[in-house]
């Protein structure tokens, strides 16, 4: 969630900088035609720009979440999804991010967030942001993972997804979960399948076994068919544990 927010300020700032800048290029622009002093040459403003980072701790419902906000050179920054003065997370990232899941467009977005909070928030702003998070997704999915894990759950979980046609289908959602060394445990990976089936799962075990999972001791799962044999595959040192549900 920290990494996301400040990833939404700073997308924000950057369309800041850049509505400046047009703002600024415009405005010189009709000096130009207007005419100017032949004798006393026009002094160009300088463009604004980004000028660090100041620290802010905003409340929300994962807890106190520590945020470096960005700024620029001219103090003309205002954020809209986190304000100046806001001290508490009220859902309002959430709300965007839910309604671009549900495959509404910017605009519609835009439209939503006016009703609900009354701020205006321009469609490139959306575009921009939604577009930054994705990328934000990409990199946690194929980020590096420890070389040898205790304990793994494997699972499937049906969910409904809207395609591009309208139409609102069930897909499989591959869920892998670990158990580390201290006890920790972490969400390892993601994977979407039209259905479920012992060769998707070689699928997602590969990937893992790609982003450095080398070994693990003991992996939990269903009674799915061909699921131990798929392991054994990715993983053949691994002891399989059937859950019973």
């Amino acid at each position: 969630m920290k990494n996301a927010l400040e990833r939404m300020l700073c997308t924000e700032l950057e369309v800041h900088l850049q509505q400046d800048d047009s703002d600024q290029r415009m405005s010189e622009d009709s000096e130009e035609l207007g005419g100017t002093d032949p004798i006393k040459p026009a002094v160009r403003a300088p463009r604004n720009r980004r000028n660090g980072f100041s620290s802010k701790s905003i409340q929300g419902e994962l807890g106190k979440l520590p945020l470096e906000i960005p700024r620029d050179r001219n103090g003309t920054f205002e954020p809209q999804l986190i304000a100046k003065h806001q001290r508490r997370l009220a859902g309002f990232n959430e709300k965007i991010l839910a309604l671009y899941a549900k495959g509404m467009t910017a605009r519609d977005i835009q439209d939503v967030v006016k009703d609900l909070y009354g701020v205006d928030v321009s469609p490139m702003l959306v575009s921009e942001i939604t577009s930054d998070l994705d990328s934000e997704g990409k990199t946690w999915q194929t980020r590096r993972l420890d070389s040898v894990f205790p304990i793994m759950y494997l699972d499937g979980i049906v969910v409904h997804i809207r395609n591009e046609s309208g139409r609102v289908t069930e897909h499989t959602m591959y869920v892998a979960i670990d158990i580390d060394f201290s006890g920790k445990k972490e969400l390892l990976g993601l994977w979407l399948h039209e259905t479920e089936g012992a060769k998707s799962w070689l699928s997602c075990l590969t990937d893992l076994k790609n982003r450095g999972l080398n070994d693990v001791f003991i992996v939990c799962v269903d009674g799915l068919t061909g699921f131990p044999e798929a392991i054994t595959a990715a993983y053949p040192e691994a002891k399989v544990q059937l859950l019973c549900i």
